[in-house]
Order: structure tokens, then C-alpha cells, then sequence
């Protein structure tokens, strides 16, 4: 899911000042390709087209068929009145280098030349996920501020899917009952900053504000806990018995190489040193694994649990290898609350910290915290620890900003979903 509210800011370096054109000093050609694109930008930011053009038959014969040269050709088509014709060419540009952020943005500035809505809000959000995985090393003042701009219009036009969503919603419970997740739906498009308030408190997903910081949740505050806890014996039989037939765990973390999660993940990603057993996956029942244990899917499917089709409920039996360690870490709403049930504890495991305050795991035991907030695990044994893990409502929400909050992460979930970017033609 893109974090649209969360857009990059990357920095924009300053340019050394070229000589001003004046009627006795003409300015010199650029000798060097860098030269050349600051006199380009510098002819885009004065709307100046003819100089643009001049710099971009330069900058042709300095890098001639260059992605980024067949860009500003676009870009120039564009321009003038020929969006079918940059259209082309961008596609062509596509095809050869998908991820080309360059081309990427000017392809959606074509789209919406053409009134095609989707196809460049399809582009700007796919260029925005590159831009964040790539911000680190920065970008040239154009593409910063082509990117401030797609960030601003993905932003509009996600907010009109979620304002649709919130409003039957608060037509009849009121604004005032549903002040929080207005609040959150304002922060998520970008209308009003998150602050930092609890900076230990940060969501990947969506920010709910006003709910009290609580890391840790007592289980005697919940009537089903002690249902769960009592379900220990035929849990933990049917967790040994998937471990023992060595089918249906995979890798809890598994992400494509190049990103920044990647490389945060490097040591776990695609590694059964974590590895779970799905139950439910992104609101998504994995049937095979219900059908091995269906004494645990039976318990799941009695509990209160977190359901928002395409999010929640998270349900699944989480194996950490021995001298394992996952690292800080945030989830990715702040609606919800994470409930462990220790299953296989060795002695002297570790722990599960969260904001820094760290609790064991006791076999038969809940554990119930709030994993938007920053949180960490470890296994120093040498034996493995395994727990059941699912979600359940923050019960500081009130079924009504429970059924808005709903409703609005799916709206978000197809706002995305209908509006992908064009393959190249």
C-alpha cells in the first residue's frame, strides 16, 4: 500500500548560477551534459520554450537515443500541443527502462494532456513508491518538484475516495463521533502534518490520532483471553505437528531486492530464521493451513478479531530460529492491537520489546500490545520460539469509528488497485 500521505521531500541541491543572457553577452553553449541540464531547467522554470529546445538539440547530440534525452523530447511534444506523439515516445522509453523516474512523471503529465485521469494518477503513484525507495540519494530540483506535484494530485484525488467512504459514516453518527479517523484520513492525504507527538508511535500505514499511547494491554481486560489461554495444549499439538510435516511455513519477510525495507530486512528477508504458518493473510483465509489445524482456526474464528477484507485479520504461527533477532519495527495501523499466545518457549528465549519496556514470553500466556508502536524481538536460546500470533480492535475505538476506519482503509485499497500504471504500448 502507498503511503501517499507520507510523500518524499527530497532535497533539492542548489545550482550554480549561469550567466544571465543580455542582448551583448549571449549565453555560451553548455560543453558538458550537466551544464546543459541546468540550462534546460533553468529555461523550464522561465517557460521558455525555444531556449529548451535549443538546449535539447545539445543535449541530442551530447547523449543521442539517452532515456532521459528522449524524455525531454516528450516533455518538448508535449509542450507544444503534441501529447499523442510524446505519448510514443515515452512508451518506447518505458518498455526499455520501466522504473526511468524522469519518464515516468512526464508520462503523466501526457496522460492528463490526453484526459486520461487514471492512467496518470497510475503513474504518479507508481513513480511516488520509486521516489521513496530511492530518496536517499536525492534528486535533481526538476524531478523534486515534479514529484512534490504528483504527490499533491494523488493526494486530491485519494481524498475524494475517502471523503465518499467517511460521509455515510459521519451522516449518521456526526462528525464530532467521528472526529478521529477524519483526523486520520486528513493526515493520510496529506491535508494536515502527523506531528510528532509520540515519535515512538509511527504506523506505516495509517495514523489514527487522539487514542492514548498504551505499549502494553493487560489481558485480564479482554472476556476472550482466557478462552485462548485455556486452548494452549491442542494449539500448541497441532503447531508441532505442522512443524513436524515441514510444509506450509514460509518466510515471514519476503521482498524483492532494491528497496529500502529490503535492505532494513536484509538479514531475515526470504530466511526461515522467521518463518509463519498463514491462517489469515491480509484478511485472506490460507484454507490448506486452516484444514491442518482446525482446532486453531476454530479458536481464530470465535475471537473478536480485526476484519477489514484486503487488511485483516493477521492470523498465524510465528517461528523465530535460534540466536534470531527482528529488529525495530513498526506495523502499519494504529487501530489494532497484536495478541502473541506462546506456544514453544526454551528457557532463557529473550523477549519482546515494545517502546522500550520488554516482557517474556510464558508459555500458555498473552501478550497484548500495540505494534504501530516501535517494537522488537529476540531469540538468544538455542532452540526455537514459537507463538500464535493475531490481531484484535484497539478497544479505544468505538464500533462506529470501527466500521468508518474499515471502510475507509478499503476505499484507499481500490482507490489504488483502480488506478495502475499503464504498461507501455
Amino acid at each position: 500500500m502507498m503511503h501517499s500521505s507520507h510523500g518524499p521531500t527530497p532535497p533539492t541541491p542548489a545550482s550554480p548560477a549561469a550567466a544571465t543572457p543580455t542582448a551583448t553577452t549571449p549565453t555560451p553553449p553548455p560543453t558538458d551534459l550537466p551544464s546543459c541540464m541546468r540550462l534546460i531547467d533553468q529555461a523550464r522554470d522561465a517557460g521558455d520554450l525555444p531556449a529548451m529546445a535549443r538546449h535539447g538539440e545539445i543535449l541530442a547530440r551530447m547523449a543521442p537515443g539517452h532515456p532521459i534525452t528522449l524524455t525531454l523530447q516528450a516533455e518538448l511534444m508535449r509542450r507544444g500541443g503534441e501529447a499523442a506523439r510524446a505519448r510514443a515516445v515515452l512508451a518506447a522509453v518505458l518498455r526499455q527502462v520501466p522504473d526511468f523516474l524522469p519518464a515516468l512523471l512526464e508520462a503523466a503529465e501526457v496522460e492528463d494532456a490526453l484526459s486520461s485521469r487514471t492512467a496518470a494518477l497510475g503513474l504518479r503513484m507508481k513513480a511516488i513508491g520509486l521516489a521513496e525507495n530511492q530518496r536517499a540519494r536525492g534528486f535533481p530540483a526538476s524531478i523534486a518538484t515534479a514529484l512534490d506535484r504528483a504527490v499533491a494530485v494523488v493526494n486530491a484525488a485519494m481524498a475524494e475516495s475517502l471523503e465518499a467512504a467517511l460521509a455515510p459514516h459521519e451522516a449518521a453518527h456526526g462528525r464530532e463521533a467521528l472526529g478521529r479517523i477524519r483526523e486520520a484520513v486528513d493526515i493520510f492525504v496529506g491535508r494536515r502534518p502527523r506531528g510528532d507527538r509520540h515519535p515512538e508511535w509511527s504506523p506505516g500505514l495509517m495514523y489514527i490520532p487522539g487514542l492514548e499511547p498504551l505499549p502494553w494491554y493487560e489481558p485480564a481486560d479482554f472476556d476472550w483471553a482466557a478462552g485462548v489461554e485455556q486452548a494452549t495444549p491442542k494449539v500448541r499439538a497441532e503447531l508441532l505437528a505442522a512443524m513436524g510435516a515441514r510444509a506450509g511455513f514460509a518466510p515471514y519477510v519476503d521482498d524483492s531486492g532494491g528497496r529500502r525495507r529490503s535492505d532494513y530486512w536484509a538479514e531475515l528477508n526470504r530466511s526461515r530464521r522467521w518463518s509463519a504458518f498463514h491462517f489469515s493473510r491480509h484478511g485472506r483465509p490460507v484454507e490448506e493451513n486452516r484444514r491442518r489445524c482446525p482446532a486453531t482456526a476454530a479458536l481464530l474464528d470465535g475471537l473478536p478479531l480485526m476484519r477489514i477484507p484486503g487488511y485483516s485479520p493477521e492470523a498465524m504461527f510465528s517461528v523465530l530460529e535460534p540466536k534470531t533477532r527482528i529488529p525495530p519495527h513498526y506495523g502499519s495501523v494504529n487501530g489494532r492491537l497484536t495478541v502473541h499466545l506462546p506456544l514453544v518457549v526454551p528457557p532463557e528465549c529473550g523477549a519482546l520489546r515494545v517502546r522500550g519496556e520488554a516482557r517474556a514470553w510464558v508459555e500458555g500466556k498473552l501478550l497484548v500490545f500495540d505494534d504501530a508502536m516501535i517494537h522488537e524481538a529476540w531469540n538468544d536460546s538455542e532452540a526455537v520460539r514459537a507463538v500464535l500470533i493475531f490481531d484484535v480492535w484497539n478497544p479505544q475505538l468505538s464500533p462506529a469509528e470501527r466500521a468508518a476506519f474499515s471502510d475507509v482503509l478499503q476505499a484507499a485499497q481500490r482507490f489504488e488497485a483502480g488506478n495502475q500504471a499503464p504498461a507501455p504500448a
